[in-house]
């Protein structure tokens, strides 16, 4: 009986001391923002005729480098204990994911305007490096969305929900723009 509880308390320690906290999640957020709004401002910057392809590396530079925030606060935002985490965290997280929203929201009707200056430059296969990013994105957000909805009360997933599925949204018509 013992030995089992050592192993109990040994397991009980080691899942503390790699549990995350609301607040890192809450950083791994902000560093999410700021890589989107740094794809935001390239895309904002890059023009609508004679684009370069030095611009469009950039843009994909920049989202290549955003996936790992995304699974970074996956990964936390799975390991937060307890869960649901409080009223007062749900909230802070909502905010944060609302300071976000907006640039996400900015470059990715952006991207889909700007198709054709992408497929008119002159390496070819720039539209299709921008679809796997598009999808990559997309996959880890969607993984992301499951990990917050996992640790927020239930009170507060029409909330969370309205951040996602609006990114969601947003996605999936530009990547549907991009496969046509």
């Amino acid at each position: 009986m013992k030995f089992t509880s050592v192993f109990a308390m040994i397991g009980a320690c080691v899942v503390a001391a790699h549990a995350a906290t609301v607040a890192t999640l809450l950083n791994d957020i902000a560093v999410i923002g700021s890589g989107a709004s740094k794809i935001d401002a390239l895309v904002q910057a890059y023009p609508e005729k004679n684009g370069t392809v030095a611009g469009a590396q950039d843009i994909h530079n920049a989202a290549a480098a955003l996936v790992t925030p995304i699974k970074n606060a996956t990964a936390n935002a799975r390991t937060i204990a307890p869960i649901p985490v409080s009223d007062a965290d749900a909230t802070s997280i909502v905010a944060a994911l609302n300071r976000i929203r907006p640039p996400i929201r900015r470059h990715l009707p952006r991207l889909t305007f700007l198709l054709p200056t992408f497929a008119a430059l002159p390496v070819k296969g720039v539209p299709t490096i921008i679809l796997q990013d598009l999808i990559t994105l997309n996959q880890s957000t969607a993984a992301f969305r499951a990990s917050v909805n996992a640790i927020v009360p239930k009170s507060f997933l029409n909330q969370t929900e309205d951040f996602f599925k609006a990114v969601a949204s947003d996605f999936n018509a530009t990547i549907a723009a991009y496969s046509a």
